[in-house]
């Protein structure tokens, strides 16, 4: 999972951590697209403080629409493929595939199964 660090501490909330990595996610893009020049150091510092404002004024919730309830949102990167339990926000490992990561939400669904 990307942590990012506030003052050198965690933001605490595992939604403001994903917030924050969107934002600057977004920000780096546009640097890119538009030629900007931007350093990495200030896309992050903007990234922060455009997450604090946010976590300020709203109520933030990691909630893809494109992710069915009772699914894992699974995404590629580089090559390792991921899984995110809506739930919880726990992350799996890098691993090989999506069959994998499927694989290992239906072991980590199981704790909430235990808890409903």
């Amino acid at each position: 999972m990307i942590r990012v660090l506030r003052d050198s501490e965690e933001w605490g909330s595992p939604h403001l951590e994903l917030l924050q990595s969107n934002i600057l996610e977004q920000l780096d893009a546009e640097n890119m697209l538009c030629d900007l020049g931007l350093e990495a150091d200030a896309l992050e510092r903007l990234a922060w403080a455009l997450t604090a404002n946010i976590q300020y004024a709203f109520d933030v919730r990691w909630a893809p629409k494109w992710v069915p309830k009772g699914s894992p949102h699974i995404w590629v990167q580089w090559d390792q493929t991921f899984a995110r339990c809506n739930e919880c926000l726990a992350e799996s490992p890098a691993l090989a595939s999506e069959n994998q990561a499927r694989a290992w939400f239906s072991s980590h669904r199981v704790i909430h199964e235990n808890t409903e």
